[in-house]
């Protein structure tokens, strides 16, 4: 007997498939399920595809998820469908399912039929009307109302439908089972690290595979923070590499390019320390032929220690005292080999100041503690992934070692989950709670949700 493999977006299709499709198609093949947990990441989905076609030689391979899942830009065709209206849904899924069957290994696709639902399939659960086309026809409908179990459904309304204040589950959080967290929480974490990849391998391709250069790009982001962050990215993405490669032996170089392209060199200034920085980055301005760039930077909400101009320093600093710095972020497996890395201060100026024309007391500037976590997380633990994941190499079980020995971020989020009863002890705790929060709880995707399947699974 023929056997089909549907690779469904969520927990809703799951049941519909397992449920309903299966009972439907039982005389002529078999039905299998598997469930990409509403990542619809496209290199995810290739990666079940793939690997379903090669574990079982002779099925069948499809997909069922929705439309506006797709969301990432390394879907195949996706560039081709923005030439469409929006309104033309069928036309782009028509290039998008055409884009997957060419990605898909030529020895494989022939026995894969790529399939994106066009409406969001939950829509069809509660509808019981008459749909009508442009030429009013009647459009044949499903209608599941009376397939539903009006136990489930039940449950669904006083657990799941009832009024909230934080999450739609926070009465019954508490009571979920163990094992469901366990796995739940290791999919979530490696949903957050595919998100994170996604803009790496932006940055990547940006980049020209340089993966110096990508590090630049991710280290410049991540210590301009929330406010500066964007700027500081945009300055690095009009700076050619290898300048910083060629200038890193020199000292301030680095200082005077950094605060040179920030717009932050004054144009005037007594203190030699000011001079060094203007005479420098003329230097360098003529050398490589730079052009002035139009960089907004903000000291406005920020405390001193994240200033731009010290933050700006301690990566020069970093350039200045570390070569090689990819190859060493890829040997980093713990908190200890982090500090160890990025042990720097700031120049001998910024020592008494935080801004050019106001001095301080002196007082050594390291990077706190704060942002060598952000760094960890977002830079260290999410390049690591991509990188391997190029190589064919999954590093996921040894980075979730690495992030279990950090302590856990405290924001709003992760204080609400822990009201509920959550267990939050290390970082990777509140990372998955994060992502929890982000793509389930918010868009009450709770179908969707290994949580919300187990606690309406769950008798009273």
């Amino acid at each position: 007997m023929k056997t089909i493999i549907i690779i469904c977006e969520g927990a809703t299709e799951e049941v519909f498939c397992r449920n309903l499709l299966s009972q439907y198609l039982h005389n002529s093949c078999r039905v299998e399920i598997r469930l990409l947990g509403g990542n619809c990441n496209w290199e995810r989905i290739k990666n079940f595809v793939e690997k379903a076609l090669k574990e079982q030689k002779t099925a069948v391979v499809t997909t069922f998820f929705d439309y506006y899942g797709v969301k990432t830009k390394n879907f195949p065709n996706w560039e081709e469908t923005l030439k469409f209206n929006k309104a033309n849904v069928r036309d782009r899924i028509d290039l998008l399912e055409e884009g997957m069957l060419g990605a898909v290994a030529n020895n494989l696709s022939y026995r894969f039929i790529p399939y994106i639902q066009m409406h969001e399939f939950e829509a069809f659960l509660f509808n019981n009307i008459e749909v009508f086309d442009a030429n009013n026809q009647p459009i044949p409908t499903l209608e599941l109302k009376n397939v539903i179990a009006r136990e489930l459904l039940s449950r669904y309304q006083t657990s799941l439908g009832a009024p909230y204040e934080f999450i739609p589950c926070e009465k019954d959080y508490k009571s979920t089972p163990e094992m469901t967290l366990l796995s739940w929480n290791e999919r979530l974490f490696v949903e957050r690290l595919e998100e994170k990849s996604a803009f790496i391998a932006e940055v990547w391709q940006e980049a020209q595979w340089d993966w110096e250069k990508v590090l630049f790009l991710l280290l410049l982001k991540y210590f301009g923070g929330v406010v500066n962050g964007e700027a500081f990215l945009e300055i690095g993405r009009q700076l050619d590499f290898s300048i910083i490669r060629k200038e890193c032996s020199h000292p301030l170089h680095l200082e005077a390019l950094f605060l040179g392209r920030a717009n932050l060199l004054p144009e005037e200034g007594e203190h030699t320390y000011i001079k060094d920085l203007q005479q420098h980055y003329a230097y360098l301005q003529q050398k490589y032929n730079l052009q002035d760039i139009a960089a907004i930077i903000n000291f406005r909400g920020l405390r001193p220690q994240s200033f731009p101009t010290i933050r700006l320093s301690q990566l020069a600093q970093v350039y200045e005292q570390r070569e090689s710095l990819f190859s060493k972020i890829l040997e980093i497996t713990d908190w200890h080999s982090l500090l160890v890395l990025f042990k720097v201060g700031v120049s001998d100026f910024w020592e008494t100041h935080y801004t050019f024309h106001k001095a301080s007391p002196k007082v050594k500037k390291p990077i706190s503690a704060t942002l060598l976590q952000l760094l960890l997380i977002n830079v260290v633990i999410p390049i690591q992934y991509f990188y391997y994941k190029t190589l064919g190499k999954d590093k996921t079980e040894t980075l979730i070692k690495t992030i279990k020995g950090l302590p856990a971020e405290r924001n709003g989020v992760v204080d609400a989950f822990q009201h509920l009863g959550a267990k939050v002890e290390t970082a990777f705790d509140s990372q998955v709670l994060l992502q929890q929060h982000k793509q389930y709880c918010k868009g009450k995707r709770c179908l969707d949700c290994a949580i919300g399947v187990a606690l309406l699974r769950k008798k009273s």
